[in-house]
């Protein structure tokens, strides 16, 4: 039976889907919707979820086994979600609606102008400055949603509509222990108390600041080094990467500090050819066949041989060849899969406008910043540097941007680096011999023809 808040259909999907989670999403659920036998103080959640571990998934379940197990007082039972980007928002809003969550329940409040994403159902977002901006009617909907998500720099509008909430803070990776005590700062100022709060996230991933010497703490950090006896609930097991791109992926986890991801059995041999059928035979080089291969997941690309270096704009970094090569690449995986998008990325924002240049509006190219929080069929990454002296800048002290972009390919992933550069450069030289002496990567040198290639 429904209990006030949810549908009898949700909830048949909710327990269906419980039952699917595996042991560590079913317990970090539990951690963060069940009721304390003392109900007692504010209880604090830490759920720490590398890439591909279903962070996602845990925020919408636990949303709705929240407001399923408190059926005393439905009127104040409620739950806001804060994320630190739209596109993280709009995502757990999506695993909502897999649940059969509908536009009575679940409100994504976003500021006048923003633009849903095209394929998004727009009963599901109120935008509004202020309360007074709404009709009657929109304020009443407002005010009967259970569920409220939206990004930080929202919290105190959504905090308002509710009373004890359950407030679950998605990637925590980039909310700084500012914010995080200033929400709370507010809630409490404002009168209103929080019943539970969740940290949902992966502390490894991209900081908060990435263009200063000292970084601020991410919150679920600094309460993990402050708060005695709380333990994170650690997400082992992976979906998204075939098994070869997460032993890189480990491989920069090991630097870092982190514990070691295992992969699930759907994800360990996921290879293009599963969800796009065989290659067509696009190009019979020899450099090609490894990157049109789908038994060969991890590709690394030598550079050395191509003409040109990087070169300087500003405060950032490109190199035109390498870009050239990477375009190409993409090209020609785009060419022997039908309906394959392969994305390129690189840490340095002239490297993606160059690739975006080179292009054209034929491939998709990002900044690993815009890729954050996303996933990717085939992943073309170019790491730009290539200089005699071995410089990588900030990539030698900013393994979590490098990191990030390791982590967002599924079935392919293709990175271009100048062997010679790295190799004894600042950048973590652990990782750097494993894409040189690892047999899960495929090594190539990159030649003139990858970037002349046209199909």
């Amino acid at each position: 039976m429904p209990n006030g808040t949810l549908s009898n259909e949700v909830l048949a999907r909710l327990d269906s889907g419980l039952q699917n989670l595996n042991p560590l999403q079913l317990a970090a659920v539990r951690e963060c919707s069940e009721l304390r036998a003392d109900n007692s103080g504010n209880v604090v959640t830490v759920v720490d979820g590398p890439p591909g571990a279903g962070k996602t998934t845990v925020c919408a379940y636990a949303s709705l086994e929240y407001l399923r197990l408190r059926t005393d007082d439905p009127q104040a039972n409620h739950v806001v979600v804060l994320s630190y980007t739209n596109t993280s928002s709009d995502r757990c809003l999506e695993s909502l609606q897999e649940l059969g969550t509908g536009p009575d329940s679940a409100l994504r409040l976003v500021p006048r102008g923003y633009r849903p994403p095209h394929e998004a159902d727009a009963r599901f977002y109120m935008a509004y400055e202020r309360e007074g901006d709404l009709t009657l009617a929109e304020r009443r909907r407002l005010r009967s949603a259970k569920i409220l998500l939206c990004t930080t720099y929202a919290a105190a509008r959504a905090l308002r509509l509710t009373r004890s909430p359950l407030v679950i803070f998605d990637e925590i990776s980039q909310i700084s222990t500012g914010t995080f005590l200033g929400i709370l700062g507010s809630a409490k100022g404002g009168g209103r108390d929080l019943d539970r709060i969740a940290l949902v996230g992966d502390p490894a991933q991209l900081p908060v600041v990435t263009s200063q010497s000292l970084l601020e703490t991410n919150a679920a950090s600094f309460l993990l080094a402050e708060v005695r006896n709380l333990r994170p609930h650690q997400l082992l097991l992976q979906y998204r990467m075939h098994s070869s791109i997460c032993a890189v992926v480990n491989t920069a986890r090991r630097v870092l500090g982190a514990f070691p991801l295992e992969t699930a059995g759907l994800a360990q041999n996921r290879t293009l050819e599963n969800g796009f059928g065989a290659p067509n035979v696009a190009d019979r080089s020899t450099w090609a066949f490894p990157l049109l291969e789908p038994n060969c997941p991890v590709v690394a690309v030598n550079t050395d041989a191509l003409p040109g270096a990087e070169q300087r704009v500003g405060q950032s970094w490109f190199y035109e060849e390498e870009a050239s090569a990477a375009v190409g690449i993409g090209r020609l995986l785009k060419a022997a899969y039908a309906e394959l998008n392969p994305v390129l990325l690189s840490p340095y924002r002239v490297q993606k406008e160059t690739m975006e240049e080179l292009s054209g509006e034929e491939l998709d190219c990002l900044s690993i910043h815009e890729s954050q929080g996303r996933e990717y069929d085939c992943v073309i990454l170019s790491l730009t540097r290539k200089h005699a002296e071995r410089n990588v800048g900030f990539l030698g002290d900013m393994l979590p941007l490098s990191y990030v972009g390791l982590s967002r390919a599924r079935c392919k992933l293709v990175i271009l680096l100048s062997f010679s550069t790295f190799a004894g450069s600042s950048f973590p030289q652990p990782i750097v011999e494993f894409l040189l002496s690892d047999a899960a990567v495929s090594r190539i040198d990159a030649s003139t023809q990858m970037m002349d290639w046209m199909p």
